[in-house]
C-alpha cells in the first residue's frame, strides 16, 4: 500500500516521495541494553520503481548532534551496496583527544562498528532481492 513519505537529510531538503516502506531495522536495544548511540536504518520501494535508504545516526550525548543521510538508488543491490561501503563512525565526536580516553574511543568505536554490521544485517535480511547472487 503506497504512502506518502518526507525524510529530513542533514544539510540537504528532505526528500518527499510515494512508496512502500519494505524493511527498516533499529540498534537502540541491542543485547538486551538500551544505547546512547545508536543507527536507524531503512529502506523504501518508490511507485516509480526506486529504493530509498535512510540512515539515521541517533545519540544522547550533549554537544554530539545526529545525522540523517537519505540516497535514491536504482535498484536493491545498489542500496546494498551503499550500507556494505558506509561508514558508520563519520558522526561520532566520541570522547575528547587525549591519551587517557584513547582506550574508551577505541571500544566505542568497536562496538558501534559491530551494531552497525548486525543492523545492515537485519536489514538486508528483510530485502530478499538484495542478496548477492555470486557464488
Amino acid at each position: 500500500m503506497s504512502q506518502e513519505f518526507t525524510l529530513t537529510r542533514t544539510g540537504d531538503s528532505p526528500l518527499k516521495f510515494s512508496g512502500e516502506k519494505i524493511a527498516e531495522a533499529n540498534g537502540r536495544i541491542r543485547s538486551g541494553q538500551e544505547q546512547n548511540r545508536w543507527h536507524e536504518i531503512r529502506a523504501y520501494r518508490t511507485d516509480g520503481g526506486k529504493y530509498v535508504l535512510e540512515i539515521q545516526y541517533c545519540t544522547c550525548w550533549q554537544g554530539e548532534d545526529g545525522h540523517s543521510h537519505v540516497s535514491v538508488h536504482d535498484d536493491p543491490a545498489a542500496l546494498a551496496d551503499e550500507l556494505k561501503s558506509y561508514y558508520p563512525l563519520e558522526h561520532v565526536l566520541g570522547f575528547p583527544p587525549h591519551p587517557q580516553f584513547a582506550s574508551k574511543q577505541a571500544r566505542l568505536e568497536e562496538s558501534l562498528r559491530l551494531r552497525w554490521e548486525t543492523v545492515v544485517s537485519d536489514l538486508l535480511g528483510d530485502i530478499p532481492e538484495a542478496a548477492d547472487k555470486r557464488e
